[in-house]
């Protein structure tokens, strides 16, 4: 596997930062990957965990969110695309993480923001998954 990271921050609205991971994979790995995504988000609501040291548990709640793409592949040019929200610990101040995974081919690119639960992270910006899309199935041939 290889992996790039990167935050692409927008001066125009939304201003909510982007950040963009690239995940390579061998051929049919990123279909594998992808697959058991959306079953995770299938049977999976909600799970605690703990951090190593620090007293207590944090609750997790997780959701599919729907797409504006609607069919995959998107004619942005993803094979497929899955959208979910992690919102994590209690209260209006609880972390929420909106994401969207795209697979162009052997690749997954892993698009998310952070919010809070009283102040939610807009999704992905659809240009900057477009464009993405684009790049990734061009560098694949």
């Amino acid at each position: 596997m290889a992996e790039a990271d990167l935050t692409v921050a927008r001066t125009a609205a939304p201003r909510t930062p982007l950040y963009l991971g690239l995940l390579a994979y061998p051929a049919g790995r990123a279909a594998a990957l992808g697959t058991e995504l959306d079953r995770v988000l299938a049977q999976c609501t909600s799970f605690t965990s703990t951090v190593p040291g620090t007293p207590g548990r944090t609750r997790h709640q997780l959701s599919r969110e729907p797409l504006p793409s609607g069919d995959t592949p998107t004619d942005g040019g993803a094979d497929s695309l899955t959208g979910f929200t992690l919102l994590s610990g209690d209260g209006a101040t609880a972390l929420a993480q909106r994401a969207e995974v795209a697979r162009v081919g052997t690749v997954l690119a892993v698009l998310s923001t952070v919010g809070t639960a009283k102040e939610p992270a807009a999704g992905p910006d659809p240009a900057v998954l477009t464009a993405q899309a684009r790049r990734l199935r061009a560098a694949q041939g």
